[in-house]
């Protein structure tokens, strides 16, 4: 099994003590952070280029600091974690791939692909969702053999695929590491230390049922009930294999997949709504109409970003861009969407998605110029 963590975050914090000293520490991660999040913006106002009012511009771009949850992740030097500094260089490699639509030079998509390999190292789902996209880059390569007689290996055709070479080589590093010291070439364990978890009962730990960890036990608390007291009290993990409650859970969740959204859904609150990444109850949410607003707003913002994409889609009036822009964007929505389906809630889980949410609309609507001409050959 690989190494539980990797080690962007240490790297970052080893380097401001290198740089800077001890002193003041979560005053220099507070600067780092800022500085990352200015850089964020830069990119962001270059990104919409349809808007020529620059006043507009700056103020669109600032539109995350509207809401609570982004006040917090910026400004609050007690929260010293990956999300300070990941979630702004999310959305620089997010701009360097509209650069890449904009002007089709190929470095600025070799650099997106950089980035996001930079973020695999502070948060590994970054890397499952570079082999996300390698499958589907497979998959859009097989459908368009099957569509065209002429050779798939077109000018983008050939950057995707570097772009997807670049993200897979940047990675190699840490996966030596594991190989090295645990003689595997994973990432890190991922899901491996989370299946027995599913199997856990709310009364012996409040975390997994706050988090819809536990999911299994609400559908099944016979079977729950039977493994934990044979097997998971042992010990923590249990002694039967990871693979073995693996198999257990998705075959509750294939045997009854309506119970297993509604036991997600009811714990949607401690995914999408939080503070200081503490979970709120429902009933907390609601006495707090600022943010329950602010989440019901991005949310929509996402939901009508996706709607409005496939309807110009199905009629043939995406421009040249924003199609490139909706599968990679609707990519990485459902991706986290099977994220949400086996993987534990924390607040700060949903912010790049959030995140994503608020620019996502902006593009769309601001980040191609009309007069480019359709794009009806993806």
């Amino acid at each position: 099994m690989a190494a539980l963590w990797p080690p962007g975050q240490a790297l970052m914090i080893a380097a401001v003590f290198k740089l800077f000293g001890e002193t003041a520490f979560p005053l220099k991660m507070l600067y780092l952070a800022v500085s990352t999040w200015a850089l964020m913006l830069t990119c962001v106002y270059h990104s919409l280029e349809k808007i020529k009012k620059p006043v507009l511009k700056f103020s669109l771009c600032f539109l995350p600091f509207f809401f609570s949850v982004f006040q917090t992740w910026v400004f609050d030097d007690s929260l010293v974690l990956s999300e300070n500094v990941s979630l702004p260089l999310f959305i620089i490699g997010f701009c360097f791939f509209i650069f890449w639509l904009q002007d089709k030079k190929w470095g600025y998509l070799i650099a997106s692909a950089a980035i996001f390999a930079a973020l695999a190292y502070f948060r590994g789902y970054f890397e499952v969702f570079g082999r996300f996209l390698a499958l589907a880059m497979v998959i859009y390569l097989i459908i368009l053999k099957i569509k065209s007689k002429k050779t798939i290996l077109t000018p983008k055709v050939i950057t995707m695929m570097s772009a997807l070479l670049v993200f897979m080589m940047l990675l190699m590093p840490w996966r030596i590491y594991n190989s090295k010291h645990f003689g595997t070439y994973s990432w890190q364990p991922g899901m491996t230390v989370m299946w027995p978890f599913y199997w856990v009962p709310d009364s012996k730990s409040s975390f997994h049922g706050e988090a819809a960890e536990n999911t299994a036990c609400h559908i099944q608390p016979e079977l729950c009930s039977y493994f934990y007291t044979r097997d998971l009290s042992l010990q923590p993990g249990g002694t039967l294999p990871s693979s073995f409650y693996r198999m257990l859970t998705l075959t509750a969740l294939l045997e009854h997949p309506i119970a297993w959204y509604g036991v997600k859904a009811k714990a949607f609150n401690v995914f999408w709504f939080g503070e200081h990444n503490i979970p709120l109850s429902w009933n907390e949410i609601l006495h707090r109409p600022i943010m329950l607003l602010g989440g019901v707003l991005i949310f929509l913002s996402g939901v009508f970003s996706l709607i409005y994409s496939a309807f110009l889609w199905f009629r043939k009036k995406l421009f040249l861009g924003q199609k490139e822009l909706f599968v990679f964007s609707g990519s990485f929505i459902f991706f986290n969407f099977i994220l949400f389906t086996f993987f534990h809630f924390e607040p700060r889980y949903s912010l790049y998605l959030q995140l994503l949410f608020i620019y996502l609309p902006l593009w769309l609507f601001f980040g191609f110029n009309e007069n480019s001409q359709r794009d009806e050959n993806l």
